[in-house]
């Protein structure tokens, strides 16, 4: 990915940062999830859990989950938006205690600022999908990872935001909805570099809101609208987006208009 175009990426999440955690209840849900599993999967109190990263930490919502819960020496979480980094340190200021350093760092995640095995842990949740090239992204994991040490991460997968995709694709063949990989394109590129999958899943998880417009403002307010841009043809703006919400309005349940999220959780292993 270009320098350019990761930097309106960062600079969308940071114009969302003061936002986001009001608006990122499915993201939310997700890192809790993995936690959990992640809890459930890996034995708690592991002594060698000494150095945390968390990669796109956005907000820092889950800086003090990791400490609590794996006591680490040292927390780092990285993100590429100054906006949320910013954010992220306002958000926890007691989250240097008597056994855990925090740092925040401004950091791309297929150009990790981290010296070689530098960490124990890496968690990411919903910041991957963002990466261009994964063979790149996981070389750096596996530089920075010490031996037998961990990365736990959720991505979305392709079947993300179908009803929005399905809805414009009745409008145009222009991109307006993200594409994101696949797990056979994860799988292959943890495995091609050496690492182990120690678990994988996939879930389905589904936000209501009251109208497609209303979905549309969703992604925004996370910062997750950012599409190619591309020159468009034939029905003006307004004519093009009445056709789009008449589409959607057909996915409509007596919950309301659906926004599906395809979550792969990951939890992978550098072998000693």
């Amino acid at each position: 990915m270009s320098s350019s175009s990761k930097k309106v990426i960062a600079d969308s999440f940071s114009r969302s940062a003061h936002r986001y955690d009001q608006a990122a209840i499915i993201q939310q849900q997700a890192g809790n999830d993995l936690l959990a599993l992640l809890k459930k999967v890996l034995p708690l109190g592991l002594d060698k859990i000494n150095r945390i990263a968390d990669v796109g930490c956005g907000t820092g919502y889950f800086a003090q989950a990791l400490i609590d819960t794996y006591q680490p020496k040292k927390y780092i979480g990285i993100d590429i938006s100054e906006g949320m980094l910013a954010v992220a340190e306002k958000n926890n200021p007691l989250v240097n205690n008597r056994s855990t350093h925090a740092q925040w760092l401004c950091s791309d995640a297929e150009n990790l600022l981290l010296d070689k095995a530098s960490v124990d842990l890496m968690y990411a949740n919903f910041s991957l999908q963002w990466c261009e090239n994964l063979p790149v992204l996981m070389n750096n994991f596996n530089r920075v990872l010490t031996d037998n040490g961990y990365c736990v991460f959720t991505s979305l997968g392709q079947n993300t935001l179908a009803e929005l995709r399905n809805s414009w694709e009745s409008v145009d063949q222009l991109a307006h909805v993200n594409q994101f990989y696949s797990s056979a394109q994860w799988k292959t590129a943890i495995e091609q570099e050496g690492l182990d999958i120690v678990h994988h899943q996939q879930t389905t998880a589904v936000q209501y809101v009251d109208s497609a417009i209303s979905a549309v403002k969703s992604l925004k307010d996370i910062g997750a609208n950012v599409v190619t841009a591309e020159h468009r043809q034939g029905l003006t703006g307004k004519q093009r987006f009445a056709k789009f919400v008449r589409a959607y309005e057909a996915y409509r349940t007596p919950q309301g208009i659906p926004v599906s999220y395809e979550i792969d959780s990951w939890i992978i292993q550098k072998r000693k």
